[in-house]
């Protein structure tokens, strides 16, 4: 229904659709425009509903960051290059070498030597990273009963060590060559350090997340 007057105009919009706006108020004047939405039947038209909350406000992953350390690269930096191999295959990213940075005489240990290695993930090689890990590599791993609240930190991130290796399916074809590898540490950041909206950013994505208790 329309009807017009010399400054303002009244717009109704009524459907039956699912996927569209149930009523729509539109005031036209000569001064200003405004539109009351005062009921809504589909997902996509909260911003109506909450006009106030930005997607850009949205709790959500940030970073996920690989690293690990090879006790025997101390002696022998050369033993680093399974490990170096095996995160390229896992996360489609070439690695960086970590470095002592002070020196420890009880472990013989100098500065600037080689320790372990690390990645930090973003964007499609993140989300990529994150699926494989829900629905193929947490479930391979032996006695696995899901991630605890206990494993976040007062930051907003998750972290946890994945000790089996080959249970990433780029590196089990291959297990001579990287049965030795001592395993791999994972954190995960999110935009928030509120810890209920962190574990919503975690859960989204399919984390098995669950409660202290």
């Amino acid at each position: 229904m329309f009807s017009s007057k010399d400054t303002k105009s009244t717009i109704h919009v009524d459907t039956s659709s699912p996927n569209s706006i149930e009523g729509v108020t539109m005031r036209i004047d000569d001064t200003s425009t405004s539109i009351d939405t005062y009921t809504c039947s589909s997902n996509w038209m909260s911003l109506y509903r909450h006009p106030k909350v930005s997607l850009l406000a949205e709790p959500r992953i940030d970073r996920v960051i690989l690293h690990t350390s090879v006790k025997t690269a101390i002696a022998d930096p050369t033993s680093l290059f399974p490990t170096l191999g095996a995160m390229l295959l896992v996360t489609g990213q070439y690695p960086k070498i970590t470095y002592a940075k002070q020196s420890v005489a009880g472990f013989k240990l100098r500065t600037h030597q080689p320790l372990g290695a690390m990645v930090s993930l973003r964007g499609e090689r993140m989300n990529g990273f994150l699926n494989k890990l829900v629905h193929v590599v947490l479930p391979r791993l032996p006695d696995w009963y899901g991630l605890s609240e206990s494993a976040m930190d007062t930051h907003g991130g998750l972290h946890f060590g994945i000790s089996y290796v080959l249970a990433f399916p780029e590196l089990e074809p291959h297990f001579e060559l990287f049965e030795k590898v001592q395993g791999f540490h994972v954190s995960i950041v999110t935009n928030t350090t509120n810890p209920q909206k962190a574990l919503y950013a975690l859960t989204k994505v399919g984390l098995p997340v669950h409660s202290k208790g």
